[in-house]
């Protein structure tokens, strides 16, 4: 009788994607592990607290708010400039009408 030699089994995509899965998760705990976990537990607890963030964002709120005054009063003066031009353009206007004419 002839001997049936064994093929190995051809290794199927999804086989294949499965063990890249796996090592590709193995590869990323190891890092987490050595790394990660640590530091996020870090930065949990080193996070700032609820009075300290209100704080913060009342502080830049009012800076804001400041900056932004500032740009309105700054526009309110080039409008009030725009208008004193445009009544000077409009006085220099009539002046030279009543040249030519």
């Amino acid at each position: 009788m002839l001997e049936e030699e064994k093929v190995p089994g051809k290794q199927t995509s999804s086989k294949r994607s499965k063990v890249n899965m796996i090592a590709l998760w193995t590869v990323v705990l190891t890092a987490l592990g050595s790394q990660g976990i640590p530091k996020v537990v870090e930065l949990l607890n080193n996070k700032p607290s609820t009075e300290q963030v209100q704080q913060m964002i009342a502080s830049q709120t009012e800076d804001l708010t400041k900056k932004f005054n500032e740009l309105v009063d700054a526009l309110k003066a080039l409008t009030g400039k725009v208008a004193d031009a445009q009544k000077q353009a409009g006085d220099l206007t009539a002046k030279v009408s009543r040249v030519e004419g």
